[in-house]
């Protein structure tokens, strides 16, 4: 990235941001910290995109981050049962394209509406599109994920149960949210392809391992303390791994990941590739932040992979 693609990408950032707030006073469930990070985010993924897809982008962004929450229990208090209930809503509100959000009272009932009015404008009245299909695949997918970790958590907290290694990545790898993002951008790419196929799922998954890797390694200290597994745990508690080699282990599986991500980019369709280009810098910047802080934390000073610092401008 030269010196002009940062410019243009930190004044889309403030753009985004300053919409994005206008945005979140009507869903305030959804503010907080995190609005600086998707904005920047975005706009360093797509930085020459109009305003109003990164805005879209965005905005979805802050969606997924408000169903973590319901799921962590952190907007409200709800039951496993009610959890696995509001999920499964949401997988088929996203299939449906977003019409007939249904009432539902508080937080909970803002990050409904919320999605319900993003998945009518990404469907625009289409929701069998061959983009917008893979969209709401990866997202009811991810929903899925989720689901199952509520039970895996539980199992962990209450009976010190652990999953093996390779249900705890098939399971994380859907659930850490990467590949639906990567599914409303192909969406807001507008691409003419009849048909997509196993090697756009092949990168949306090595970029959710690769962050499902930088996320574990950010957030082992808490989610020990909350009882919460991760794959440092499992190295830990399952393969008998000093916490320092399994730190070491899962940072060498994330650039792994990471170093495959322009290969398997190369090898879409001709039509894909601006696309892919713009996932794979979402990726580099979530997995940079995640060297250095929590995505609802301050924004910290961030380069890209050719030393340009990225931050707000303030």
């Amino acid at each position: 990235m030269d010196a002009q693609h940062a410019v243009e990408s930190q004044g889309l950032a403030d753009e985004v941001l300053a919409r994005l707030e206008g945005w979140c006073k009507r869903f305030p469930a959804m503010g907080g910290l995190r609005l600086e990070s998707m904005a920047l985010a975005c706009a360093a993924a797509c930085p020459r995109a109009p305003a109003e897809d990164v805005l879209e982008l965005a905005i979805f962004c802050m969606v997924l981050f408000g169903i973590d929450d319901l799921g962590d229990r952190a907007l409200c208090e709800v039951t496993d049962e009610e959890i696995d209930q509001e999920l499964r809503h949401l997988a088929a509100l996203a299939h449906r394209g977003g019409e007939a959000p249904g009432e539902l009272a508080g937080p909970a009932g803002q990050v409904r509406r919320a999605l319900a009015e993003l998945c009518a404008r990404l469907a625009a009245g289409r929701p069998e599109r061959p983009a917008y299909r893979l969209f709401a695949r990866c997202f009811e997918e991810m929903l899925d994920g989720m689901r199952e970790e509520v039970g895996i958590s539980r199992a962990f907290a209450e009976r010190g149960e652990l999953p093996g290694w390779d249900a705890y990545l098939e399971i994380g790898t859907r659930s850490v949210g990467i590949p639906p993002v990567g599914g409303v951008m192909l969406v807001l790419e507008r691409p003419h392809a009849a048909a997509l196929g196993a090697d756009v799922d092949a990168l949306l998954n090595a970029a959710a391992r690769c962050i499902r890797f930088a996320n574990d390694l950010r957030s082992f200290a808490r989610e020990a303390l909350e009882l919460k597994p991760n794959s440092v745990t499992l190295l830990m508690r399952n393969g008998g791994a000093t916490e320092a080699q399994a730190r070491a282990e899962i940072s060498a599986r994330c650039e792994a990941e990471w170093a495959a991500l322009p290969r398997l980019a190369e090898a879409l369709p001709a039509e894909l590739r601006p696309w892919a280009a713009d996932f794979v810098r979402y990726t580099g910047f979530i997995k940079r932040w995640y060297a250095v802080a929590e995505l609802h934390e301050a924004a910290p000073a961030l380069h890209d992979d050719h030393g340009v610092q990225k931050g707000r401008s303030s």
